[in-house]
C-alpha cells in the first residue's frame, strides 16, 4: 500500500499502518531524491490520520491558539482532500 496524503505516505507492513513524512535528500549521492521518514506505527488507517494531525500540532510554529487551530485545519483539509481522490 502507498498512499499519498500530502506530505506524508501511508504505507504498510503485515502488521501495521506506517506513517511516513515525505522530503528531499538535500546533498549527497541523493540528493533531489525521495526520503521517507518514519512518524508512527498505527493499526488503523483512522489513527494513522490522527497522526497527521498531531504531527501538524508538533511541528506548528503558531504563537496563539487562533493560528494553532489554522494549522490543525489546514491538515484536517488535507486528509479530506485525499479523501476525494
Amino acid at each position: 500500500m502507498r498512499i499519498p496524503i500530502g506530505n506524508y505516505l501511508l504505507t504498510s507492513d503485515s502488521h501495521n499502518i506506517i506513517l511516513n513524512k515525505v522530503s528531499k535528500c538535500k546533498s549527497g549521492k541523493n540528493a533531489g531524491k525521495e526520503k521517507l521518514e518514519t512518524i508512527g506505527y498505527y493499526s488503523t488507517i483512522e489513527a494513522a490520520c490522527r497522526g497527521i494531525l498531531d504531527q501538524a500540532i508538533k511541528e506548528s510554529a503558531a504563537t496563539s491558539i487562533r493560528e494553532l487551530l489554522e494549522d490543525v485545519r489546514r491538515a484536517r483539509q488535507t486528509i479530506e482532500d485525499a479523501l476525494k481522490m
